[in-house]
């Protein structure tokens, strides 16, 4: 009885040494290393675009965004589509807020329509309602 009381605590100290030496690996490789992903996006840029951001450099928008299931993924697109829709008040061509926003913080519900964002950019403002919002 002795023997088995003097042993428990070996045992346990195997038995949690074992969990913490455990290494998971990413199951998602695109998001181990997401600043590779936006590399090859900035690069897949036009010359066009990039001299248009170095233009706008001065103005960000940030954004948060909260949780709150679908109404918050619909209050999210309403923002951006009202950025979409105002004009930038201090440019002289055709160019609204919506390409100035630089940041965007998010939880739960809201982060559904940021990262449809984040993956089609200003085409995720053309079918967005239908494909997410109209849903039942």
């Amino acid at each position: 009885m002795r023997r088995v009381l003097a042993m428990t605590p070996v045992a346990l100290g195997l038995a949690l040494g074992a969990c913490a030496s455990v290494h998971n690996l990413p199951l998602n490789e695109p998001s181990a290393n997401p600043l590779a992903v936006s590399a090859a996006r900035a690069a897949a840029r036009s010359a066009d675009a990039e001299a248009e951001r170095a233009d706008n450099a001065g103005a960000v928008i940030a954004l948060a965004f909260s949780g709150g299931g679908t109404r918050a993924a619909a209050f999210g697109y309403g923002v951006l589509e009202q950025l979409q829709r105002t004009p930038h008040p201090r440019r002289t061509r055709n160019e609204d807020l919506l390409a100035h926003v630089g940041l965007v913080s998010n939880v739960s519900g809201g982060s559904v329509i940021t990262a449809y964002y984040g993956l089609k950019g200003r085409a995720a403002m053309d079918d967005f309602r239908q494909r997410f919002l109209a849903q039942d």
